[in-house]
């Protein structure tokens, strides 16, 4: 970049309203500090807000534009949000090339702009939009994520195939979901309640199919992150103190900025050009603003289910007469279409009567301001992250109805952890909504929770003037994580962490390591299949399988490797023979390979499995280096191990390297690493 020069970031959000407005406030943050920005949108969400907000809206600034991209969807409706499962793997698979295209097309109009338009010279992209990274890395250029949802959603969803393991996913039958297996405990995420239940993790896991498409999405996206050049999430430090430590020794540099409106607020003026430029998919209603100011104080419930809940004919009607029994005024944001099938969320005309001089509803009102007015005195919400913070922000306590995703695990920690909200059933009734209303707006729980949360207000709006937290150092704490992007990390025995690409040189570190990356996750599953420890992969696409019983192993051309399976039948280990991959089912080194299988199969997409590039170990000393450890797959009992004996490898104490394929299956040691030495080879294609 040349001096003077404005650094270029390109900004790609999920296209999705909860994640469109963080993006543009984080855009925003970066555009006041000298960035030139491109915000880009799908094609589908750019018409919406060519719509809301105005084409002038969308003309930008200077050094702030916008640009859009195909999402490989067929049109539907104009005004609705899009099929989220439909969307996750339409811009998984279809938007490499085309984001890629994009920022060629940028930079081949820098010598046309007349020094108007800078190169670009980093990406910031959603967190789930893990494909920008792959074009970033492609460019050789830097990018950094933002993580829109919780620090307790991504702990969970990083875990996720933790359960796979464990067998806890997918449910056995549909009759799981209401016989109290939900209920089950899940005391082994770091950092997490030692009483979470399965029910308050991501709603993904609530299903019995094994190949679900949201299940599966999660886990590669939340693994792709550890690619990242940092990942910036919208908290703040005294709310999420020990998740945000626990993200820290799992990912590159983790940038608190949270939470992100009040930052805005605190760094971009209000006579400022930027601060006019929207983000809403629907356009803003100002007239229940108007309603409030005639309210007296926190004498109103708030209701909004955000952007993406639908709900049922018959909950709408038992929401809709459980606020009017309460007696109390409220201000309702009905989206047309919050009700599943319907042109229109309708409401019969006996509740208008019933509530006539305390109702208000609208379709989309501007949501910050609508909880930082005086007279709001509770939030019916779905419990999305954006909504959870402007309520605290507000000063705010919240009932809460979690939808899906994260949902469920931000409303757990509101709920139970910081004591500021109270759940309703999934089930809704009339009269649960009215009991639960009235405590919460005039009960002494709800006074401990308006007091609690008050608290947390008080601790965001100290942190917004503060300013984001630093990333993680090793010099910081002896066990977090150090990062150096594109090579192996070295910090101590105790703390190894980095990545590997094709071309690097070779390099020797402790086999000691707590954790590692993979293409398909970070190394906290015991199982070898998905995560063996010590080991790190080759940057690489998604590779899906559609069943345990083989593995897609076929490694690009001139790409060498090992690839690790275990096979729901026994033990098994795959080798690289002549150009291709080939799976064996048992040790015996003169049984027959199995055929070669190709990359990418019918079957409906289901496991990630990783494809691992070469590597060696040092042998210092006799003992055992765990690669893998113990686990179940879809109801399985076997004991699947991958492990090695460092002497049994006749390597050279100082140098040398073999491919290793073994399977020992100690007991002793699963899920453990000594402190022999590790040597990752990336081979050059």
């Amino acid at each position: 970049m040349a001096t003077g020069e404005r650094p270029h970031a390109v900004m790609i959000p999920y296209p999705a309203q909860g994640h469109i407005t963080p993006m543009m406030k984080l855009a925003k943050l970066l555009h006041a500090r000298g960035f030139h920005v491109t915000f880009v949108n799908n094609e589908f969400n750019h018409r919406r807000l060519l719509r809301s907000q105005s084409a002038d809206a969308l003309r930008g600034l200077p050094a702030f534009q916008f640009a859009a991209i195909a999402d490989g969807l067929p049109p539907s409706d104009r005004e609705a949000t899009q099929d989220i499962a439909e969307l996750c793997y339409s811009t998984m698979t279809t938007c490499l090339p085309r984001f890629k295209e994009l920022i060629v097309k940028l930079n081949e109009e820098v010598e046309t702009s007349g020094g108007a338009l800078p190169p670009v010279t980093c990406v910031v992209a959603d967190s789930t939009m893990s494909f920008a990274l792959a074009a970033a890395r492609e460019l050789g250029l830097r990018c950094a994520t933002l993580w829109t949802a919780s620090a307790c959603g991504f702990m969970s969803y990083c875990h996720y195939k933790d359960l796979l393991d464990r067998g806890l996913f997918p449910l056995k039958e549909e009759a799981q979901l209401s016989n109290g297996y939900l209920d089950t405990i899940i005391d082994w995420i770091p950092s997490m309640p030692k009483d979470l239940r399965l029910r308050d993790l991501p709603s993904f896991v609530r299903t019995t199919d094994p190949d679900d498409i949201m299940f599966n999405f999660f886990v590669h996206e939340t693994a792709a992150m550890s690619q990242a050049s940092g990942v910036v999430i919208n908290t703040w430090d005294e709310l999420d103190a020990p998740l945000l430590d626990a993200m820290s020794k799992l990912l590159p540099p983790v940038y608190t900025v949270g939470p992100l409106h009040l930052t805005v607020r605190n760094n971009v003026s209000k006579e400022s050009p930027l601060a006019d430029i929207g983000s809403n998919l629907w356009k803003e209603q100002d007239a229940p603003l108007r309603w409030l100011d005639g309210q007296p104080p926190h004498s109103v419930l708030y209701v909004n289910f955000g952007s993406i809940t639908v709900m049922s004919k018959e909950h709408l009607l038992e929401f809709a007469w459980g606020l009017a029994n309460t007696g109390y005024a409220f201000l309702w944001n009905v989206r047309p279409d919050l009700v599943k099938g319907d042109d229109e969320a309708a409401l019969p005309p006996e509740f208008f009567a019933a509530t006539e001089g305390r109702s208000m509803l609208s379709t989309w009102c501007p949501q910050e301001k609508v909880l930082e007015h005086e007279a709001v005195g509770l939030f019916l919400t779905h419990s999305g992250w954006n909504s959870s913070l402007e309520g605290i922000c507000g000063g705010v306590p919240m009932v809460c109805w979690p939808f899906f995703a994260e949902q469920q695990t931000n409303c757990r920690y509101k709920c139970t952890e910081w004591g500021i909200g109270m759940e309703i059933g999934e089930d809704v009734r009339r009269t649960e909504v009215e009991a639960m209303i009235r405590e919460a707006m005039a009960g002494a729980k709800g006074r401990e929770m308006r007091r609690r949360v008050q608290e947390l207000r008080d601790s965001a709006l100290a942190s917004a003037r503060r300013g984001r937290r630093p990333p993680a150092t090793g010099e910081e704490d002896e066990g977090r994580a150090q990062y150096r992007p594109g090579f192996l990390g070295r910090r101590s025995d105790k703390s190894e962490w980095g990545s590997a690409w094709a071309g690097d040189e070779p390099e020797w570190v402790a086999a000691g390591v707590v954790g590692g990356v993979t293409n398909t996750g970070i190394c906290s599953s015991s199982h070898p299949c998905l995560a063996p420890r010590s080991m790190l992969s080759m940057p690489c696409p998604w590779t899906p399988c559609g069943s345990l019983q083989r593995s897609l192993a076929m490694f690009p051309a001139g790409l060498h490797g090992l690839l690790c399976h275990a096979h729901a039948d026994g033990h098994g280990a795959a080798g690289h023979t002549g150009g291709e991959l080939r799976l064996r089912t048992d040790l015996s080194p003169t049984s027959p390979p199995q055929p070669a299988l190709p990359l990418f199969s019918d079957e409906p997409t289901g496991l990630l499995l990783p494809r691992w590039i070469r590597w060696s170990i040092q042998a210092t000393a006799p003992r055992f280096i765990s690669l893998g450890g113990s686990g179940r797959r879809r109801g399985d009992q076997a004991r699947h191990r991958l492990l090695r004996r460092a002497s049994d490898l006749a390597v050279p104490e100082t140098s040398g390297s073999r491919d290793v394929l073994g399977d020992h299956g100690d007991e002793r040691v699963a899920g453990e690493v000594r402190r022999d030495c590790l040597c990752l080879l990336p081979i050059p294609k």
